[in-house]
């Protein structure tokens, strides 16, 4: 567990406070500036906050191993294609919920962003936003094997550059309606 930092937290805290008293004595251009000064101060006084309230949730004791391999399964689990078409066997399952992961705190983005086989996955699902993320994607995965879902109009670009160099790394490849694929 974090240690909750709070002698920077005091040392900002007093010193937000004196900004709020100098802001009830200032002008209109003086009071502008006080306040963007007291964002200045807030806004990683709020993050620094927020972190030591996070280090005291029960999941955050975890050591970074079990944390992934939970990651991993949760994320194995998630089912959000129940009312498309899925081959039986397919072992592709959608990551557009990686991107929530990342958005829960800071240790958990951190962990997420550096665990290769959780960004493993890439696909085009309309609820999938990947086809913007693609490249973030193949980044993040670094060299584990790959798994392509290409469906419909919204299809991965397979002429780019970034597909080529990466068709090595390609573990699998699901493929609907190939007429669109190669644009026939």
């Amino acid at each position: 567990m974090e240690e909750i930092p709070s002698e920077s937290l005091m040392r900002s805290l007093c010193t937000a406070q004196e900004l709020v008293s100098k802001l009830l004595n200032a002008g209109s251009r003086e009071s502008l500036d006080i306040l963007h000064s007291l964002e200045d101060i807030l806004v990683p006084t709020l993050s620094t906050v927020r972190c030591s309230i996070n280090s005291f949730c029960p999941i955050n004791h975890c050591p970074d191993d079990i944390l992934g391999l939970i990651f991993q399964y949760s994320v194995a689990l998630i089912d959000d294609t129940a009312d498309e078409f899925q081959w039986p066997f397919s072992s592709f399952r959608p990551s557009s919920k990686l991107i929530d992961l990342t958005h829960i705190c800071r240790r958990w983005r951190i962990l997420a962003l550096n665990l290769p086989l959780l960004w493993t996955h890439i696909g085009d699902r309309s609820s999938d936003p990947l086809l913007r993320a693609v490249s973030t994607f193949l980044q993040r995965s670094r060299m584990a094997p790959l798994k392509f879902h290409i469906r419909g109009k919204r299809h991965i670009n397979i002429r780019s550059d970034s597909f080529k160099l990466n068709l090595s790394r390609m573990e699998e490849l699901h493929v609907d309606y190939i007429s669109d694929l190669f644009g026939l």
